[in-house]
């Protein structure tokens, strides 16, 4: 089942919020209907990060373990990452960059927040 590796977390964040915003996460993941998974079956983890420059502006998410199954199209792949993308910018609206990648890589399990940006200007 899929698994959550969020990088960038700032290192001020408090028990309560990231507890908060790991429900939140992993809820996100679990309200897409097609994706056929509970959200007990969703893991999220925050591994420590080596350096504490760049914490908070730059948050990368990515997703292991997400089978691949008829019903999980592109269409599909591409909500999930927006969705989480959304949440992150919701918990941490200071993060300047902010992108959730579909492990292994595919164009449609990738969203960056500067995609958003670029298609406003």
């Amino acid at each position: 089942m899929p698994i959550l590796i969020v990088y960038g977390i700032p290192t001020e964040t408090d028990k309560e919020t990231l507890e908060i915003f790991s429900d939140l996460m992993c809820q996100r993941a679990a309200d897409i209907a097609d994706l056929r998974i509970k959200r007990e079956q969703v893991s999220i983890f925050f591994p420590q990060n080596l350096m504490t420059k760049g914490l908070g502006e730059e948050i990368i998410v990515f997703i292991d373990g997400l089978t691949e199954k008829p019903e999980r199209t592109e269409k599909v792949k591409r909500r999930l990452v927006l969705d989480l993308v959304d949440e992150v910018h919701q918990t941490f609206p200071k993060a300047a960059l902010v992108e959730c990648i579909i492990r292994p890589y595919v164009m449609s399990g990738f969203y960056s927040s500067v995609e958003c940006l670029m298609s406003v200007r």
